[in-house]
């Protein structure tokens, strides 16, 4: 059957006898003529730019289309009433810019924490799930966030006790076990602390339950 073949990509039209299958290939309409005519556009390729073309003042059209005449049964239409003429004072070549949606990085079932005990007057690191419940398990109480630092959630228990056995970092005094876990930008996930457990020996001061 013929249709008028429009390819961005040679920015060319042309009268061409195309199939069915060629048909099937441009299933989406995009523009209805007031003849009866139909535009119809191919399916938009993966590619991050493509070659496309407006028709008419269209929105910008991906990949190449045909113009086809009314449909008479599945898969075949008939001729175009619209001209080659016409069509190409009609059509203007462009591309488009496809938007690159970034994926989500996959949330770690498990992470590396960093266990500050002074009871145990012990600096340690293990793996633990990255769980709030796993995170209240390791503390041995709610967890309640004490301090955010360069990526990095201190979590420190909500019911420390009035004569637990505090510690010292720079400025900071907490009181009780805390666990150091890394956290993604938007604080919504735990990730591996990449804090230096060599660097937490060498800074940290463990006061006792009267140093403080």
């Amino acid at each position: 059957m013929k249709a008028l073949a429009l390819d961005p990509i040679r920015q060319t039209v042309a009268v061409a006898d195309v199939g069915r299958d060629a048909i099937c290939s441009h299933a989406e309409v995009a523009v209805r003529f007031p003849n009866g005519d139909i535009l119809l556009a191919s399916r938009p390729t993966q590619k991050e730019s493509t070659e496309a073309f407006t028709l008419g003042g269209s929105k910008p059209i991906v990949g190449g289309g045909m113009v086809v005449g009314r449909r008479l049964r599945a898969g075949e239409h008939a001729p175009p009433r619209t001209s080659l003429d016409d069509i190409t004072t009609m059509v203007r070549w462009t591309r488009v810019e496809k938007k690159i949606v970034p994926i989500a990085p996959e949330r770690p079932a498990e992470v590396r924490v960093v266990i500050i005990d002074p009871e145990k007057r012990s600096i340690e690191e293990t793996r633990m799930s990255a769980t709030v419940p796993m995170l209240e398990s390791t503390i041995g109480a709610p967890p309640l966030l004490y301090l955010r630092i360069r990526g990095h959630h201190l979590y420190g228990s909500s019911l420390a006790p009035d004569k637990a056995s505090w510690w010292r970092k720079e400025d900071f005094d907490f009181p009780g076990r805390v666990v150091v876990v890394g956290v993604d930008e938007h604080c919504t996930y735990m990730l591996d602390a990449s804090i230096d457990v060599a660097m937490l020996k060498n800074t940290v001061t463990f006061l006792g339950s009267e140093g403080r």
